[in-house]
């Protein structure tokens, strides 16, 4: 199931390494690693970030847009659902009456609010100490 679990581990390994070596380094070489891994850190969690957005937000803003399309544009309209869900035990064409459908509709998006907030939150940290030296490197 992990199959990538040990070179995961020695990659992590290593990169612990490396900080734990510019411990030793001068203080004006500390001053420069740090101020990279921090940008670096900012950045990572930036485009982290507008991925998550863009991947959780597309099915929300998928069947938003493609739902106003149809209403504005076609003869006959067609709503189209975030994850298209049938109701048991009745007719597949019920999920999209009112109120039903507007139900799930918001439901489903705040699912998908709830996965970005959940996936927001898993990043890589890098710890610092009081001194600014590297301690570790640990995903969360």
């Amino acid at each position: 199931m992990f199959y990538y679990k040990v070179s995961v581990k020695e990659l992590i390994d290593e990169i612990s390494y490396d900080y734990l070596c510019y411990n030793n380094l001068p203080d004006r070489y500390q001053n420069v690693i740090y101020s990279r891994v921090n940008a670096c850190m900012v950045y990572t969690e930036r485009l982290w970030i507008i991925t998550l957005g863009v991947a959780v937000g597309a099915f929300p803003l998928m069947a938003a847009l493609t739902t106003l399309y149809s209403q504005i544009f076609d003869d006959i309209p067609k709503k189209y659902m975030v994850h298209d869900l049938n109701i048991p035990f009745t007719e597949p064409e019920t999920r999209f009456e009112s109120p039903y459908f507007e139900i799930m509709f918001f439901y489903l998006t705040g699912c998908a609010a709830t996965w970005f907030i959940n996936y927001a939150c898993e990043y890589v940290l890098v710890y610092f100490d009081t001194n600014s030296h590297f301690i570790f490197f640990q995903t969360i």
